[in-house]
């Protein structure tokens, strides 16, 4: 068996955390011999424990003879033998000196390790902001589902008789909106988008509301469910309420369900079959369309670098930050390539000519976006937008910003209970169309 005392050092050593590529080199200094160290290992490998605590047969220390110019014939020389490890008080100088090396050397390769990992990460070459939109197109692709949080506000212009209608005076036509709404989106399956949001809006003329709700929204494999909660669209009087008001009040507090598959097969031959096939094409694309259309978008980018903005971290993700222009010239070859996917038709020249000039209405005064350095998704949008009107009255403004956050996390996303159908609501008041049997209502009792 080895020696007790070996034994013993190598396994304190290992228990604080040594090796045995650490430990070999310090017992070799020591004096031990190589295969009394490889037997040792050996032995602690194998788990086994000595068989009796017997008293170590520790190596015997050197001893400095005295000059004997006769010895006995009979009388054996003195061997020298190396010191025990444990036996720290009698390590001499040089030993001492050895470990302090090794300890010294040990540091040394510590350090340019950690020298040469810092130095291979600076010298990477920084990703240009193209470089990096060009990640985040890939990178926006994968994503399957995620939460936001938008905000906006805006400044539209709108006839006054329409004012009127909610007890509006505004004399100019102007319409403050403001709005905010949280939801999630699941684009596991992009035929069948799931969404679901709330949205609360409110307007005003600057001198009191004009209107206030709130909304909830749900899309399941293209049937929709709206809910309205709450609706003031102001106006009226004590005696003489707002119409409109009261009409709202049917739909208020119900969930309705908006199948458009039912809607185009039980009214499709009255209300127009062609526009109604075309909703439901535009909300039903396959995977090799929907491939076309991230294809299309990739090519022609219809955002561009202006400048690097201060990094900020959104949603707890650092990010890369910039200032983006609007490229309206590929957004109208955009809107050219992607009409006849979506709707099978391509646009007349006439109809690209209107789509350009209406992009030329627009003008982008800030828009920004901030991209997570790590997986290069998108975690803000921040922008502001400015129309202009036909009559070269003020322009529409819209201010908006989004944060997103929940990257591939899942969501729940289900159908509410108890939602009113619109086609057997439209049914009961219509009598159906083309002939058609009106569906009954169902009524409490």
């Amino acid at each position: 068996m080895p020696d007790e005392n070996l034994l013993k050092y190598i396994r304190n050593g290992l228990a604080q955390g040594r090796t045995e590529d650490i430990l070999r080199p310090m017992l070799a200094s020591a004096g031990w011999a190589q295969k009394d160290v490889d037997d040792a290992f050996v032995f602690v490998a194998s788990g086994q424990m000595p068989a009796a605590p017997a008293a170590p047969a520790r190596p015997t220390p050197i001893v400095q003879q005295q000059p004997n110019p006769s010895p006995a014939p009979s009388e054996a020389p003195v061997v020298a033998q190396p010191l025990a490890p444990s036996d720290t008080a009698s390590l001499s100088p040089m030993r001492f000196l050895n470990g302090k090396l090794a300890g010294l050397v040990i540091f040394i390769v510590c350090l340019v390790g950690v020298g040469t990992a810092l130095a291979y990460y600076y010298a990477q070459p920084s990703l240009s902001p193209d470089q990096v939109l060009n990640k985040t197109i890939v990178a926006m692709q994968n994503v399957k589902t995620y939460s936001f949080v938008i905000n906006g506000t805006s400044t539209i212009q709108v006839p006054t008789s329409s004012l009127a209608l909610v007890g509006s005076d505004a004399g100019n036509g102007a319409l403050f909106l403001s709005g905010s709404a949280t939801g999630s989106m699941d684009m596991s399956d992009l035929t069948k988008l799931k969404e679901l949001f709330n949205l609360n809006i409110s307007a005003s003329t600057g001198t009191k509301p004009a209107f206030t709700g709130a909304i909830q929204y749900v899309a399941l494999d293209n049937v929709y469910y709206v809910k309205i909660d709450s609706a003031d669209l102001g106006g009226g009087t004590a005696s003489s309420p707002n119409p409109f008001s009261s009409m709202m009040q049917f739909f208020i507090g119900s969930w309705f369900k908006i199948d458009v598959a039912e809607l185009q097969k039980t009214f499709g031959a009255s209300l127009g079959t062609s526009t109604l096939s075309g909703i439901q094409s535009s909300t039903q694309l396959s995977a090799a369309k929907i491939q076309q259309i991230k294809d299309i978008a990739a090519q022609y980018p219809i955002f561009a670098v202006d400048k690097t903005l201060p990094g900020e971290t959104i949603s707890g993700q650092d990010t890369y930050h910039y200032s983006l222009s609007l490229n309206k010239n590929n957004l109208a070859t955009v809107l050219g390539k992607v009409s006849p996917i979506v709707s099978g038709q391509s646009l007349s020249d006439e109809q690209i000519a209107s789509a350009t000039a209406a992009f030329n209405d627009i003008t982008v005064k800030d828009f920004e976006i901030w991209i997570g350095k790590k997986d290069f998704l998108v975690y803000k949008l921040a922008g502001d937008i400015a129309i202009a009107q036909d009559q070269g009255g003020p322009a529409d403004d819209v201010q908006l910003s989004d944060v997103n956050s929940g990257y591939n996390k899942p969501v729940t996303i289900v159908a509410p209970e108890g939602a009113k159908d619109v086609v057997q609501i439209l049914s009961g008041f219509m009598g159906g169309f083309s002939g058609s049997v009106a569906v009954p209502l169902k009524t409490s009792k």
